[in-house]
């Protein structure tokens, strides 16, 4: 899982190119956080842009995985991109991290505070 995770963050900083077509990354807490980005990813999808829906929680798989229906709603006001402090203290989440999943994290977001102590 360690390895796949690389190689698509390999794919989307353009560092591999195996999907040739027409290929369009996400960064999913720009995706979150930006109406902008969300905005740009919708015209390159050639999709009329809206923010319908961006606040509802949707059933299929029993909703969002950290918090359910809870947010139902009111999703945008979850805090997605702070999720992994939840788990953070967990051995088998911690062992999907090493110096160069950091490295390519912090190419893709950005320093995100804390993450350094994912390393063993």
């Amino acid at each position: 899982m360690l390895d796949l995770w690389i190689d698509y963050a390999k794919e989307y900083l353009g560092e591999t190119n195996y999907f040739k077509h027409k290929k369009i990354c996400i960064n999913y807490n720009q995706w979150f956080a930006d109406i902008e980005y969300r905005r740009q990813i919708a015209d390159k999808l050639q999709m009329e842009f809206s923010d319908a829906g961006i606040d509802q929680v949707k059933s299929f798989g029993g909703g969002s995985s950290f918090e359910r229906k809870q947010f139902n709603g009111k999703a945008s006001s979850m805090d997605v991109l702070n999720r992994w402090q939840k788990v953070s203290d967990n051995p088998q989440y911690k062992e999907f991290f090493n110096q160069e999943v950091l490295e390519y994290s912090e190419k893709i977001f950005g320093h995100i505070p804390g993450t350094e102590s994912l390393i063993k």
